[in-house]
């Protein structure tokens, strides 16, 4: 992955040909049950990817960076998105971070995950997939686009998708 990388190949297109390769060994049955394994992968690969917490813990603190346990806690209270990877280490999301160097969070970011979090089939991939994958009612465009747009009311609007899905 790090060579390709540093050639210019884009993480979906390693994805596909290790799909590809995967199936070509073991058959499609295995490929079935690795299947929403790499999909996780892909869907937190998206936007800049994730980062550790003491990677978070400088965005998440901006100018001034807080610690690392600020921002573990920050995950456990619902302000931001952490999922453990294969190893159980929390990873974050860099695009849910503000990148203006004032640290925080998109507007936005904190309510939509607390209406998230009471759907009944809140999981951590939830919040990627309603941020990530585009909306009809936001006209085609993701929820993280529409935060990071600023616009307030695309904002209200996205809450309310967000707290009517958790009904």
């Amino acid at each position: 992955m790090t060579a390709a990388k540093q050639t210019g190949v884009p993480g979906g297109k390693v994805i596909t040909d290790f799909f590809h390769a995967y199936e070509g060994i073991y058959g499609p049955e295995q490929l079935k049950e690795a299947a929403p394994s790499a999909g996780f992968i892909e869907i937190l690969s998206r936007e800049g990817g994730a980062v550790t917490a003491v990677e978070a813990a400088k965005l998440y603190g901006g100018s001034s960076p807080t610690s690392e346990e600020a921002v573990r806690k920050a995950a456990r209270n619902g302000q931001v998105i952490a999922v453990k990877d294969g190893r159980g280490n929390l990873r974050f999301p860099v695009w849910q971070f503000n990148q203006d160097g004032k640290g925080g969070v998109l507007p936005g970011v904190r309510d939509v995950l607390e209406s998230l979090r009471r759907h009944p089939a809140y999981d951590d991939v939830l919040p990627l997939s309603f941020f990530l994958n585009p909306r009809a009612r936001l006209k085609g465009k993701k929820a993280l686009e529409v935060l990071r747009s600023g616009d307030p009311d695309g904002i209200a609007l996205v809450k309310r998708i967000a707290e009517e899905s958790a009904e």
